[in-house]
């Protein structure tokens, strides 16, 4: 399967924590459909399908059992991460702790970050020309510099934000 996930939505959680994946990011059979919820930077939610994470747990598996900062980072990540499946109307049920910390309660913002999805306190009708603009800017110094490096190029330009 081919994961890729575009645009934004909004969704409420119900009484239980859970909230429904755009039927757009869901497999065609919803129980199919599994994430694991890692907290990420800022007051941020990452929802990857098991199949990614899968491809980062399969580059670390070798060198975990020889290396000592490898299975601390091992152990940092499976105590910080929850997997979730969706149920037959293709809800997710989020962890409550990791909602709390970052600061989501009734509502939050689905957005679609082509490799995974991040959930966050809806964002505040605000100008995003600015961020725009320094996107599309680092854009051209990539285009002009010839560099090969886009990933870099856009954790810059989109990085702590």
């Amino acid at each position: 399967m081919n994961e890729i996930y575009l645009g934004r939505f909004e969704h409420s959680l119900d009484s239980q924590g859970r909230v429904a994946i755009p039927s757009e990011w869901r497999e065609p059979v919803a129980e199919s459909t599994g994430f694991v919820l890692f907290h990420g930077r800022g007051d941020t939610l990452l929802l990857f399908p098991v199949s990614v994470f899968m491809q980062f747990v399969e580059k670390v598996r070798g060198g975990a059992f020889a290396s000592v900062e490898l299975q601390e980072l091992l152990s940092w990540v499976g105590e910080r991460t929850r997997r979730c499946q969706c149920d037959k109307q293709g809800r997710v049920k989020l962890d409550k702790a990791m909602l709390d910390s970052c600061g989501i309660a009734n509502q939050l913002e689905m957005v679609g970050a082509v490799t995974h999805i991040k959930l966050r306190v809806p964002a505040k009708k605000e100008d995003s020309g600015n961020r725009d603009e320094e996107f599309f800017a680092r854009l051209q110094e990539f285009a002009d510099n010839g560099s090969s490096d886009f990933l870099k190029l856009l954790s810059g330009a989109i990085g702590g934000k």
